[in-house]
């Protein structure tokens, strides 16, 4: 393996990145507006653009982001500042661990505060810890906020429809992992075996393009097959629930319809039977309890739903586009500009540890989003819809 030269062009500069980046934002606030005037005209309501946040709203979101800052300070503190020096070494890692919870902003808040937060978490990171400032990491600070908002977007879209959600999920997350695979096939890597050429220990070492695509892909299909496991899991138990009080429904019913016929069809009331008259008080009493014992169910049912899967499919969703998109597309860009480590380096060692920050940022959004949200009892939804009736201001 020696003797390989890296001499890969980079398809996109930091300038390219910055205007994408910038590009993408307005499409984002012209999709907004025109959302804006659908809910003006069409359904007379206002729509605002910028949520009104009150007093709670600002608590929510200043918690959110010390519980970052506390985070990277404290991971500095355990590592007797060690975290601090490659920080400010290598600031695209602070950026990679702070954006898990700028993740989670997104997630409570939506891509607008989402964004708000990254800015926020960002340039305190960078002060609090003597870090690095650099416009790309801080772009990919904002980037983590406004994707994971735009997930919590989609969801809201879908009206919490778990089969709706997850088959939009699927498909944008489908194009993101045939976007990043035709981004590796687009380098051009190593002159001569067209490989990615990648040093370690004064060492270079060569990976080919086929290899760096499946690692991707099966990320992605993991992250999917996980995806579409939970919610047939889900699924299955209301369906099973279904057949079973379908059974319950068709066996009792059948009985007072037989019941039912006997006490017609006799000569009069006092020729039926004490035993028939207790049956059929006995079925309509039944009857009544499996009505009751149905509410009961999907009471819990809906309980089940909120504990975890409105939990978790938005934040793996959220974890398989961030990562492809930050972790590969921006960060390898920024990271050559504070190191000698070339291109190719970075752009496989991004690719290689996008398994284990998947698994360490599912692991860790996870469990907090599931505590934090509803602890809450936050929904921005309320803070940007509001009926045309309801005065803009009080005299």
């Amino acid at each position: 393996m020696y003797g390989l030269k890296s001499n890969n062009e980079i398809l996109l500069t930091s300038l390219d990145i910055f205007l994408i980046f910038l590009a993408f934002i307005v499409a984002v606030l012209f999709v907004t507006i025109l959302k804006k005037i659908y809910y003006r005209f069409r359904l007379k309501k206002r729509y605002y653009i910028f949520p009104r946040i009150g007093v709670k709203g600002i608590a929510n979101i200043a918690m959110v982001v010390s519980i970052a800052i506390a985070a990277i300070l404290l991971l500095t503190l355990i590592t007797a500042g060690f975290m601090g020096v490659l920080f400010r070494a290598y600031p695209g890692w602070r950026v990679t661990i702070e954006g898990i919870l700028i993740k989670i902003g997104g997630l409570l808040f939506g891509p607008i505060i989402g964004l708000f937060v990254g800015i926020c978490t960002d340039l305190l990171s960078v002060e609090l810890t003597a870090g690095m400032f650099h416009y790309g990491y801080f772009l990919a600070a904002m980037g983590y906020g406004l994707f994971s908002g735009l997930v919590r977007t989609a969801y809201n879209v879908c009206h919490g429809k778990q089969v709706q959600f997850v088959t939009v999920a699927s498909l944008a997350v489908i194009a993101i992992l045939a976007l990043t695979i035709g981004y590796i096939y687009a380098q051009t890597g190593d002159p001569l075996t067209h490989c990615f050429v990648f040093e370690f220990l004064s060492k270079s070492f060569s990976i080919s393009k086929l290899s760096l695509s499946l690692v991707v892909g099966g990320v992605f299909g993991l992250g999917l097959i996980i995806l579409w496991t939970c919610m047939w899991i889900y699924n299955s138990s209301q369906i099973i629930y279904g057949f079973s009080k379908m059974g319950y429904w068709m066996r009792y019913r059948f009985k007072m319809q037989r019941y039912r016929h006997r006490l017609m069809y006799a000569d009069d009331i006092q020729g039926v039977s004490d035993r028939q008259l207790k049956w059929y008080t006995k079925i309509s009493q039944k009857e009544h309890f499996a009505s009751f014992k149905l509410a009961e169910k999907r009471k819990n049912l809906n309980a089940e739903r909120t504990n975890w899967f409105s939990y978790l499919a938005p934040v793996l969703v959220t974890v398989l586009t961030c990562e492809a998109i930050i972790e590969i597309f921006f960060l390898p860009i920024f990271d050559i500009q504070f190191s000698a480590i070339k291109y190719d380096t970075w752009f496989v060692l991004r690719i290689i540890m996008l398994v284990p920050v998947a698994l360490l940022n599912t692991a860790i959004i996870y469990p907090v989003y599931r505590i934090i949200s509803p602890s809450m009892h936050y929904d921005y939804r309320n803070d940007i819809i509001e009926n045309i009736s309801v005065p803009l201001s009080v005299n």
